[in-house]
């Protein structure tokens, strides 16, 4: 007879990582912090143009406008 599953999410193939901006642990396929309520992964949205870039970038790819440091994130 095969074993039942635990429920663990950790069991089913998932990994944790942690939140960019808290540090809270997060399911790596979460689109949201369970403590602070923001996407886990620092990225830039600019807010002349609304595009989304890597936080490594220092301006945004479609409108150019520079990325103010530490902030812009979603």
């Amino acid at each position: 007879m095969p074993e039942k599953a635990t429920g663990n999410p950790l069991q089913a193939g998932n990994q944790e990582t942690s939140c960019e901006h808290c540090g809270a642990f997060v399911l790596k396929n979460s689109n949201k912090c369970p403590r602070c309520g923001k996407f886990p992964a620092l990225i830039h949205k600019c807010p002349a143009c609304g595009s989304i870039a890597p936080a490594k970038d220092a301006n945004c790819w479609k409108c150019g406008r520079m990325f103010e440091p530490g902030s812009d994130y979603l």
